[in-house]
């Protein structure tokens, strides 16, 4: 009886330490927080531009052309990766010369920073979860609310078909 008593004993005071109670985050709930740090970290890098969106853009090399509306189909290049630097996915694996998309099909953050673009730029976006796949993600390639950094250069801007 004597050993079962200090079996209890042992795990009452085990109970009572002070650790503090560790909270599971759903996986959106963690994206946006590591996108939110990653975020803050990157608007402290030169030439980085946060809009009040909190999409951020780098230039890398300024274009002269035309600058595309949500009413145009625009040609790019470009190379997505998560914050933590694996690739899932560039066009440039596509089979294709480039790829050729009306604004309107783009995610928003796309939509937003194509628009600040000319012809023949190249720009580094960071997009919030918010402004790219949302919570629903874009599986298995992509988590729910997960920031994403694309490298992007627009090719072109046409009108669409009538």
């Amino acid at each position: 009886m004597r050993p079962t008593l200090i079996l209890i004993a042992l795990i009452v005071v085990a109970g009572c330490g002070d650790r503090e109670p560790t909270t599971r985050l759903s996986p959106a709930a963690r994206n946006r927080l590591l996108g939110d740090r990653y975020l803050a970290d990157n608007a402290k890098r030169d030439g980085v531009v946060t809009l009040p969106s909190k999409m951020q853009y780098r230039v890398i090399r300024q274009g002269d052309g035309a600058r595309p509306t949500m009413a145009d189909v625009v040609t790019f290049h470009y190379r997505g990766t998560t914050i933590n630097g694996r690739e899932f996915e560039t066009s440039r694996d596509l089979s294709q010369s480039a790829v050729a998309l009306p604004m309107r099909n783009l995610i928003r953050g796309w939509q937003e920073g194509l628009q600040l673009m000319a012809s023949g730029s190249t720009f580094e976006f960071v997009i919030p979860g918010h402004l790219a796949y949302g919570v629903q993600g874009e599986p298995p390639k992509i988590e729910p609310n997960q920031c994403l950094v694309f490298t992007v250069e627009l090719i072109g801007v046409n009108l669409p078909a009538p």
